[in-house]
């Protein structure tokens, strides 16, 4: 089958992964959107999805045809959805291998493009960072649902960035317990400029939020209005940066780290035109 739709090359490797990814967009619409209404919109029962997104159950290719309908998909995505799930639940071997073939032929990049994907949308959603670090703290649960509200997302957003987390390994989970990994993980170069943009302006909100809901002794919030030398502009951002590593430094030398704080510096042009 030819491919005429540029995203089929970004889709997962699991059909369960184009479902929460779906879930998770109508929950970002939406933060009332839930599991329930997931199950809903997709005609299933919501412990037949659970266990669906789990691993516990799978679909057969009748109603793989159903959900992608229910989903909206074009030929080519419906196709290729369809194909992952008999490459793993049709009924003879021989529909699975045929559908494997026919998946290869949109194999043109490997799961190393999906974890640049998944990287992007780390690097775009602030709430991913977060994750690592609250890990850190002494009073941490190990408990999605607890992260969820300590953060003020979404559980099912708590439970997709986990997984992400875990896949581009800077997290990884081991007797039920949830451990950043030392070193780098696999984030690499090139992230989209779109994605930068979005983390700042989520960023900006939170920071708007803690003017209006946290005392002045729990936040710090300055600004200052210069005429600048714009030949200089390069050093002034090269101190920004060291400023931000040194707090970083500091914080963390204590073994007794007790809360979460956001470190954002603004350096920009108020000049228009």
């Amino acid at each position: 089958m030819e491919n005429t739709n540029s995203e089929i090359n970004t889709m997962p490797h699991d059909f369960r992964q184009i479902l929460r990814g779906k879930l998770e967009e109508r929950c970002q619409q939406n933060p009332r959107y839930s599991l329930r209404a997931f199950a809903r919109d997709l005609k299933l029962s919501p412990s037949r999805l659970s266990e669906i997104l789990s691993g516990k159950q799978g679909l057969s290719p009748n109603a793989a045809k159903k959900v992608s309908d229910s989903l909206g998909f074009n030929r080519d995505e419906k196709s290729y959805f369809c194909d992952l799930v008999a490459s793993m639940h049709a009924r003879s071997r021989q529909e699975r291998e045929a559908a494997k073939l026919r998946l290869k032929k949109f194999s043109h990049e490997d799961n190393v493009h999906q974890l640049k994907l998944d990287a992007f949308r780390i690097i775009s959603d602030w709430y991913h960072l977060a994750i690592l670090e609250l890990i850190n703290l002494k009073w941490f649960k190990n408990d999605t649902r607890w992260i969820a509200k300590t953060l003020g997302i979404t559980e099912i957003e708590a439970e997709l960035a986990i997984e992400r987390l875990i896949r581009v390994q800077l997290l990884v989970r081991k007797d039920d317990k949830l451990t950043p990994l030392k070193g780098p993980g696999l984030i690499p170069g090139g992230i989209p400029s779109d994605s930068i943009k979005k983390f700042h302006t989520q960023i900006l909100e939170r920071g708007k939020q803690a003017i209006a809901t946290q005392g002045v002794d729990e936040r710090e919030f300055g600004a200052a209005i210069i005429a600048v030398d714009k030949s200089k502009l390069k050093e002034a951002k090269e101190e920004i940066e060291n400023f931000q590593h040194r707090i970083c430094r500091l914080m963390d030398e204590s073994s007794n780290k007790d809360g979460l704080y956001c470190l954002a510096v603004q350096f920009y042009s108020l000049e228009r035109g």
